[in-house]
């Protein structure tokens, strides 16, 4: 399967997407994702998504999930699964780049139109390009909050698992509302709510993710 279209890039990581969600009726979107040695990706989850790996070239890696390394090898017949709210992370600790086929699909009976996808990674790609283009503190503090107003806007789509780093996040997004910031979205959908709830509507949010974890 080729690429179409729109590759985003970003120090050490480029994406292809394979196929958009309006292409398929919403019901996935598919990239290809190649990384460089020593790219980390943290500990998240995706409160409503399903995420599927095949790992295309390279050598083989592992991706750790609640915690158990899965190992994935190149050219795998079948994908490595991670579920909706299943903590998950991975390194390319390899010596050479690794390149994945990666999915995202909607719970049953749902589709991909309301999570803001294409969205997220769009924004996601611009705030990290715009944060290495300045060594300016003043520049850097500014992309944070401008950062912090797109995660919080795209949680449907991605979130930290430490509430310490969502609590920073709202608040951070609290001062972007107020100096009426906003995150370069390039060809983010428009519609998409940058700005966060109430301090006591994040409350209760954040009470019932504690109760979650």
């Amino acid at each position: 399967m080729q690429p179409v279209n729109k590759s985003l890039e970003s120090p050490g990581e480029t994406i292809s997407f394979l196929v958009y969600p309006q292409d398929v009726n919403y019901k996935c979107v598919k990239l290809l994702c190649t990384v460089q040695p020593g790219f980390v990706v943290g500990p998240h989850k995706h409160p409503k998504l399903t995420e599927t790996f095949k790992l295309m070239t390279g050598v083989a890696v592992a991706i750790v999930i609640e915690g158990k390394a899965q190992y994935l090898k190149p050219y795998d017949q079948i994908a490595t699964t991670v579920l909706p709210n299943t903590i998950h992370e991975w390194v390319n600790d390899t010596n050479e780049p690794l390149t994945f086929e990666i999915a995202f699909y909607p719970p049953s009976g749902q589709n991909l139109q309301d999570i803001h996808v294409i969205s997220a990674f769009t924004s996601y790609f611009a705030l990290i390009n715009e944060s290495h283009q300045s060594s300016h503190l003043v520049h850097k503090l500014i992309t944070a909050i401008k950062s912090a107003m797109s995660e919080y806007a795209f949680r449907d789509f991605s979130v930290s698992i430490s509430i310490v780093a969502r609590v920073k996040v709202f608040f951070l997004a609290q001062i972007g509302q107020l100096l009426h910031l906003k995150p370069n979205l390039d060809e983010a959908d428009p519609h998409v709510d940058l700005l966060p709830h109430t301090v006591e509507e994040q409350s209760v949010s954040l009470e019932k993710a504690r109760i979650k974890e």
